[in-house]
C-alpha cells in the first residue's frame, strides 16, 4: 500500500463555485422572469443541473428532457437539454385532516388511548382508534392465511392419495 503524505499550506484562495460562472446576472434575470410553460435549451448535463439548483434558490421549478439531435439514441448520440419553467411559486401540499389527526392523544406509544372514543373508565374500556383501511389489511392477511392454510392441507392429502395409488398400482 503507498503511503500519501500531504503538504499544509496556508493563504491560499479558495475559488469560487463555477456555477455562478455560468449563471451571469442576464442569464439570472431572465430565469426570474421566466413564465411556467415557456421552455429554453441547453447542451451540458451540468448546465442543467445549475439551473434547476438556481430555481430552487429563486423559487421556481424547472424540468428537463433529454433530446437527441437525430435518429441514433445512446449515450453518445449528440443530444441537448429542455428546460421548462414548470411553475412559478413552489406551492405546500395541502394539509389533509383525518380522523387520527383529529383526536387528542391522552399518551404516546403504540396503540394511544384517544379521547375521541372511550366508553369508560380504566384499561380495558378504552377504545383504539384504528382506521378501516389498516383493518381491512388485517382482514386480508387473515383470508390468505387461511387460504395458504387449506391450500397446504388439499397438497398433503393429494400426496397421501398418489403415494397409496402408485403403491397398488405397482404390487397388481
Amino acid at each position: 500500500m503507498i503511503k500519501l503524505n500531504i503538504k499544509i499550506e496556508d493563504g491560499i484562495e479558495k475559488p469560487d463555485y463555477t456555477g455562478k460562472n455560468i449563471l451571469t446576472s442576464e442569464t439570472m434575470q431572465s430565469l426570474k422572469d421566466i413564465k411556467a410553460g415557456q421552455s429554453f435549451t441547453v447542451k451540458t448535463n451540468s448546465h442543467k443541473l445549475t439551473i434547476q439548483l438556481y430555481g430552487r434558490k429563486i423559487g421556481k421549478r424547472f424540468v428537463s428532457r433529454k433530446v437527441y439531435e437525430g435518429n441514433t439514441k445512446g449515450s453518445n448520440a449528440p443530444h441537448h437539454f429542455r428546460i421548462w419553467c414548470e411553475s412559478g411559486k413552489v406551492t405546500p401540499l395541502p394539509e389533509v385532516e383525518t380522523a387520527s389527526s383529529k383526536a387528542k392523544l391522552k399518551s404516546f406509544g403504540a396503540l394511544s388511548k384517544s379521547q375521541s372514543k372511550s366508553d369508560g373508565d380504566g384499561n380495558a374500556t378504552t377504545r383504539h382508534d384504528i382506521s378501516p383501511e389498516i383493518l381491512a389489511i388485517a382482514e386480508l392477511k387473515e383470508e390468505n392465511k387461511n387460504i395458504v392454510d387449506d391450500i397446504s392441507k388439499i397438497k398433503k392429502i393429494l400426496r397421501e392419495e398418489l403415494k397409496t395409488t402408485s403403491l397398488d398400482r405397482n404390487f397388481t
